[in-house]
């Protein structure tokens, strides 16, 4: 099995960049997954899913979320409105933080909206 080929190859890949290593692994363990069990249905609006991965998002407001899964379109959305964004499957982990210019630019975002 190929993909259990890649996995295993990921994991043991020590000279990639730590980020980039987890990143591959947690596809090749989504793609695994897949193979297996089959894909998913995004827990927001409910399309199907290949890749199954937990997301936990840290929002813009405070509040926080957990999905099962998400597709690639609400995956974009909640990082645009989140502060940090978390990927993760046992010790492996895909972090996605806001940057400062970023945060900047959706407070003078926020501010605007208030005004009219």
């Amino acid at each position: 099995m190929n993909v259990l080929q890649e996995y295993l190859e990921a994991l043991a890949d020590a000279e990639q960049r730590p980020d980039k290593r987890e990143e591959k692994a947690l596809t090749s363990w989504a793609e695994l997954q897949f193979r297996l069990r089959g894909g998913g249905r995004c827990s927001i609006c409910h399309a199907s899913v290949r890749h199954v991965l937990p997301v936990h998002a840290e929002h813009l407001d405070g509040s926080e979320a957990d999905y099962k899964c998400l597709c690639t379109r609400c995956l974009q959305a909640e990082r645009v409105t989140s502060e940090r964004l978390v990927m993760r499957v046992g010790r492996a982990r895909l972090e996605f933080l806001r940057k400062p210019e970023e945060r900047k630019a959706t407070q003078k975002f926020k501010a605007i909206r208030l005004r009219r």
